[in-house]
């Protein structure tokens, strides 16, 4: 059983110290009081961030299972897992809808 999955950790750490600069550049690119030069200079730094500086690229995976298919966001488990625990009880508030 398995915890994480270091990669993605790795992958969302880099993530995290990437965001606050990119977050800046895009807004100095939306401002309409610079110069083209420095747009076109900023644009041409806004193109060098890698892609895992973006938030859509990563997956949600199960905490038990590392399984990265169907995802409960709200309890970060796969349906399997969590079908499981609700069944022993273990989620409260949660309970099988079909007999």
């Amino acid at each position: 059983m398995c915890l994480f999955n270091k990669k993605e950790f790795l992958n969302r750490l880099f993530f995290k110290k990437v965001e606050l600069k990119k977050i800046i550049y895009k807004s100095l690119l939306a401002n309409s009081f610079l110069e083209k030069k420095i747009k076109i200079y900023l644009y041409t730094i806004f193109l060098k961030f890698d892609k895992r500086s973006s938030i859509s690229y990563f997956r949600n995976f199960c905490l038990i299972t590392n399984w990265p298919k169907s995802v409960f966001r709200k309890f970060k488990m796969s349906r399997h897992q969590a079908k499981s625990f609700a069944s022993y009880g273990f989620i409260s508030g949660l309970r099988k809808a079909s007999f």
